[in-house]
């Protein structure tokens, strides 16, 4: 997904010379060859993220539209301040671009795990939230990027990620239909809603059902809370199952549980999530989905105890 970002940014770079890219020190090998062929419009900002977002509120006040990338906790979790002062509030052009969410970096301990990042992004009014599942959602969704004239917060995996749809979209504003299953031997449709690079563990559900209920699997790339209450109210579901590789507390479920709340739409939604605990906990992406519960086995798990 990394490379899929740079290649499609440096396009995009070349046909426009007011795009520009800015890192912290990091993306050796994935942004080289924008480095190589677009090299007024890239800067290196060095370890020093809150002054990167700082200069790309400067240059976007003048006219640029300005990507900055580094690992998902440091231009969000260490730039909150100056990413609500110098970009939210001033209303300047700036994409955050944050790599390796959820538990991609898993290795490097918790000071790299991209949990918390969806809630302090969300929680700034003015910001877009997008969060691809895979390279096909992520090449329908930077064209609105690129063109948005405000601040705008792009969340990747690492790289690698599987593909979890067949084809090329071309509308991701409402949730996306990837999997569904249907068995005679049940009327119960549950409806389950994923946000990021986790929707990856549900297609792995059907070597684990037992028919006893049907479901349909969505991916949710853009948080926008009308067009998911827009989805809400056409669709009939027994049960909705929101999942992230982010905490509960204010991040993809809560935005559900807010829609559900603010609009009566009295729903049975339930959140599967990463709680707050067991942080200290290091290892691949995968062992850390298993071990705070939201790989496909905890997934089919969750679904039974709430239906």
């Amino acid at each position: 997904m990394r490379s899929k970002f740079a290649e499609i940014l440096l396009i995009e770079a070349l046909k426009n010379n007011n795009l520009l890219l800015l890192t912290g020190d990091l993306g050796y090998g994935v942004l080289d060859k924008f480095m190589k062929e677009a090299p007024g419009q890239f800067f290196n900002c060095g370890v020093a993220e809150q002054t990167m977002i700082g200069v790309a509120g400067g240059l976007s006040s003048q006219g640029k539209k300005v990507f900055v990338y580094s690992i998902a906790n440091f231009p969000t979790l260490r730039c909150l301040e100056q990413i609500r002062n110098d970009l939210v509030y001033m209303g300047n052009n700036v994409t955050i671009v944050s790599v390796g969410a959820g538990f991609s970096y898993g290795s490097q301990g918790y000071t790299h795990h991209g949990i918390e990042d969806i809630s302090v992004m969300r929680c700034l009014g003015k910001l877009k939230v997008y969060s691809p599942a895979d390279t096909h959602e992520l090449e329908a969704i930077m064209p609105e990027v690129i063109t948005s004239g405000s601040t705008s917060y792009l969340r990747l995996g690492k790289g690698g990620e599987p593909l979890i749809h067949k084809n090329s979209l071309s509308n991701v504003n409402q949730p996306i239909l990837f999997q569904e299953y249907s068995s005679s031997s049940t009327s119960k449709l549950v409806g389950i809603l994923s946000c990021g690079t986790i929707g990856a563990e549900i297609l792995e559900l059907p070597n684990l059902h037992k028919g006893e209920f049907n479901y349909k699997a969505y991916s949710v790339p853009v948080l926008d809370k009308e067009h998911i209450k827009e989805f809400l109210l056409d669709k009939k579901f027994d049960l909705v199952i929101t999942l992230e590789e982010h905490v509960l507390a204010g991040g993809f479920g809560s935005m559900l549980l807010e829609v559900n709340s603010e609009h009566h739409l009295n729903l049975n939604i339930r959140n599967l999530g990463i709680k707050n605990d067991n942080l200290e906990t290091n290892g691949s992406q995968s062992y850390l989905r298993k071990i705070h519960k939201i790989n496909a086995v905890s997934i089919m798990k969750f679904i039974e105890q709430n239906l």
